[in-house]
């Protein structure tokens, strides 16, 4: 499917009232907090996001002090998850996926000032493989070597971001902005941890919503990446 159709797509599936599904099959991880049928809360608290891509990964959260909101924000009228920026996270245990992976996500950053690194998608176990905010108030991604994406600062605005996890030929993207192609390291993915802090340093927990989420495994090509991100586009309203 091409870009434009991609972007059509989701325009088309919004407006028909039914939710839009990713046009490009192959995704093993999709969290989708704009389907209230996805989300277990209690008081607008999160104790579960459910995996929609069919493999059971759902994300949860046992200790209600730690649980992000749903039903407060929104993000082109559809909900996201709010993260706190003190302690709130949700994970998914117990499977790995080897490199290369290509993983997207939709968030914004309620802490653009902040000069410390937030992670809003990690490594579940060995937080060697995350996407960020950096300490440079810049965005990156590390796979056990930190790679950059391009120049676009912090703001409040929602983002899609984009890494291609693949050795010396990992990139990364901000909406359609495209990073250089560095060595990001060879880390898998071993579970998922969506919002975290950087170990031991306070303040660095990832502050703001989060949105769709969805993970391939594999290196997608440039018109692959393009066509997502039509659609996630379409779908919030990003930049």
């Amino acid at each position: 499917m091409s870009p434009v159709a991609g972007a059509r797509y989701a325009q088309q599936q919004i407006a028909g009232g039914g939710g839009p599904t990713p046009p490009l099959a192959g995704y093993v991880v999709w969290y989708d907090p704009s389907d209230a049928a996805s989300i277990t809360s209690s008081g607008g608290a999160v104790s579960q996001l459910n995996d929609k891509s069919g493999n059971g990964r759902h994300l949860t959260q046992a200790t209600s002090g730690f649980r992000p909101t749903t039903g407060t924000r929104t993000q082109n009228g559809l909900n996201v998850l709010d993260y706190d920026g003190t302690d709130d996270f949700l994970e998914a245990a117990g499977f790995t996926i080897a490199q290369p992976v290509t993983v997207f996500l939709v968030a914004a950053s309620d802490d653009g000032g902040d000069s410390t690194l937030q992670k809003m998608f990690d490594n579940q176990a060995t937080a060697s493989f995350f996407i960020s905010k950096t300490a440079a108030n810049t965005w990156g991604a590390n796979a056990g070597a930190a790679f950059g994406g391009p120049p676009i600062g912090i703001d409040s605005v929602a983002h899609i971001h984009t890494a291609v996890f693949n050795g010396a030929s990992s990139i990364r993207y901000v909406d359609a902005s495209t990073g250089a192609t560095l060595n990001g390291g060879a880390n898998g993915l071993d579970g998922v941890r969506l919002a975290n802090a950087r170990s031991g340093v306070a303040g660095s927990w990832w502050d703001g919503p989060i949105g769709e989420v969805l993970v391939y495994p594999s290196a997608l090509n440039t018109t692959d990446v393009t066509t997502v991100l039509g659609y996630l586009k379409a779908k919030w309203n990003t930049p």
